[in-house]
């Protein structure tokens, strides 16, 4: 009979569990996540959103999720126009990051910002000059 311990995180819903094969000595036994739930999480994030995920074979995978399908998905990587097709059961840990369109919008919004202070700097040196010339 064997015993075991599985814990799960609530963020990426990896699984890990300790079996315990003897008395004296314990496996690691690394669990897929459920397949239903990777499809879930993925429509909800949509298209165009980043993926990092470890595969139950240990392969590590990064790339934008271009295409979901009834039994698989498609991760393109940064640096290839090539997709990965990945099967739902395949997924033993998952973590989801920005779309490329946020990670645009960020950078749009933080150099605004630098422009309106840049604006009101300048602004206030003119008028500082003016003022000690007048």
């Amino acid at each position: 009979m064997h015993a075991g311990l599985c814990i799960s995180t609530l963020i990426t819903g990896r699984v890990r569990c300790l079996q315990l094969v003897s008395a004296t000595s314990m496996a690691v036994v690394f669990k897929p996540m459920d397949p239903v739930k990777v499809k879930e999480a993925l429509k909800k994030q949509g298209i165009g959103m980043e993926v990092k995920l470890t595969e139950t074979d240990g392969t590590h995978v990064t790339g934008i999720l271009t295409a979901i399908h009834d039994t698989n998905f498609e991760l393109t990587p940064k640096n290839t126009f090539q997709p990965t097709v990945i099967s739902y059961e395949q997924v033993m840990a998952m973590q989801m990051g920005k779309s490329t369109i946020a990670k645009v919008g960020t950078g749009i919004g933080i150099a605004s910002r630098v422009y309106l202070a840049v604006v009101v700097v300048a602004f206030i040196v003119i008028i500082a000059v003016e003022a000690h010339s007048g």
